[in-house]
């Protein structure tokens, strides 16, 4: 987007991090036409709230291989100070669903035992959120569940694939991370 300023709208009710429009229907959406992504930002008293939504099956993969990763600067600037990385979309076997029967694939090949084996390491290796704190120069992985704050879902059930994340605005006694955002300051 460029440089572009947006404004967060604010809800009364928190949004439940699920990768479903469902909470954002009444929000106003960003559109960037050259990319074809959807952008919407909400936050109540606790939270900022991040829904990316897109058609492109590649951008997709491209998560589920190696993460998506925004960066969050409390000061409004540009430079990166907190960063999230969340890892998860759909399965290989989701894609290979999409996918029409004369195309094939490995799957075939399997023994039920082997695809559930096969989905056990996926879901594992998935569905996982990193926090990058480049001013206390470390990272930690998260459960996406928000279980220790920060929380990230994706579903692809209403079309296209949807990403929505939930950030505490501040560090309390349940999280270590939070934006450190005061109430109307820039992000």
């Amino acid at each position: 987007c460029k440089t572009q300023e947006v404004q967060t709208n604010w809800t009364s009710a928190p949004v439940k991090v699920d990768g479903k429009m469902d909470d954002w229907a009444n929000a106003p959406m960003l559109y960037f036409e050259e990319s074809g992504v959807q952008l919407g930002l909400r936050n109540d008293s606790q939270n900022l709230y991040i829904l990316f939504r897109f058609n492109n099956e590649a951008w997709t993969r491209a998560i589920r291989m190696g993460g998506l990763t925004f960066w969050i600067n409390n000061a409004g600037s540009k430079k990166k100070d907190l960063g999230i990385r969340y890892t998860g979309g759909p399965s290989f076997f989701d894609f290979q669903r999409t996918r029409s029967s004369d195309q094939g694939g490995f799957q075939e090949t399997m023994t039920p035992e082997q695809q559930q084996r096969f989905r056990d390491r996926e879901e594992k290796a998935t569905d996982q959120l990193t926090i990058i704190d480049k001013i206390s120069h470390q990272e930690k992985s998260l459960p996406a569940n928000g279980s220790d704050g920060p929380a990230a879902s994706y579903d692809s059930s209403q079309g296209g694939y949807t990403y929505e994340f939930s950030l505490p605005l501040q560090k309390s006694d349940s999280t270590e991370f939070g934006i450190g955002a005061r109430p109307g300051q820039a992000i």
